[in-house]
């Protein structure tokens, strides 16, 4: 508001006319004036961004929006193997990660000294999920989009899939050119049935700490040949899992 009471005299051409002063309530109005065209400018300038998961419409500016995306990355990215835990298995030289187990670069000069798998349940559970977790991977590499419904390892050993497979020529060449891989589930093939085997001793001997998951494998499975039979299939999350006779051991 303007106070035509009070003037300043302002000087143009040589001689003075007087203008009206400004009060401290006029600035104060023109200070909110401003004020809220700054906003309208920032609000208008301001691209909007498209949520995750919301409806078009819905947005926040751009460097909110950053922020809260930058997060819900962070949750939806998946884990490498970095990220993960190791996973442990029982030797004969104490507990050692699987990781370190297929991959050590020690060169050992007597075999005493080597680390040997025991052939337990424990072990054939954490090697089972492992070598799931790296057919993941690798099949993700590969553009495999689904696994086979099962695959053995025979006596030579070749990976064997159900001829009606769709992607049997992709997944075998796949598993062939990964050397480390199918050392991972040779092993897993030469525990499980050793661990089988000693399992069906036991129970013959009397001995009452039996494995039920495996006595039941191989008293009602289908074993055609004289060591029980090994192979292995995959969940609907895609883990894998490991089958006795053709009945599947839990986990």
């Amino acid at each position: 508001m303007i106070d035509v009471n009070s003037s300043y005299p302002l000087q143009t051409q040589g001689f003075y006319k007087y203008a009206p002063v400004e009060t401290q309530h006029d600035r104060e109005e023109q200070q909110v004036s401003f004020t809220a065209k700054a906003t309208d400018q920032s609000a208008a300038q301001a691209e909007p961004v498209l949520l995750r998961g919301k409806s078009p419409g819905y947005s926040l500016s751009s460097s909110v929006t950053d922020v809260l995306l930058t997060e819900q990355e962070k949750i939806e990215e998946p884990a490498n193997d970095a990220d993960r835990p190791p996973v442990m298995v029982d030797t004969n030289k104490g507990k050692v990660s699987l990781d370190d187990y297929f991959n050590s670069d020690i060169k050992y000069t007597d075999i005493s000294d080597v680390p040997l798998m025991n052939p337990s349940r424990h072990n054939v559970d954490q090697l089972t999920a492992y070598v799931g977790d790296k057919m993941k991977t690798m099949m993700a590499a590969h553009n495999i989009p689904e696994p086979p419904s099962s695959f053995r390892v025979n006596s030579e050993g070749e990976i064997i899939v159900p001829d009606d497979y769709a992607y049997k020529e992709a997944f075998i060449n796949a598993l062939e050119a990964d050397e480390s891989l199918k050392r991972q589930i040779d092993t897993l093939n030469g525990i499980t049935g050793h661990y089988a085997e000693l399992q069906a001793a036991a129970q013959k001997a009397g001995y009452e700490d039996v494995d039920q998951d495996v006595l039941l494998a191989l008293l009602e499975g289908e074993q055609t040949e004289k060591h029980p039979d090994i192979s292995f299939s995959f969940n609907s999350d895609g883990s894998l899992y490991t089958k006795i006779n053709g009945i599947s051991l839990k986990r």
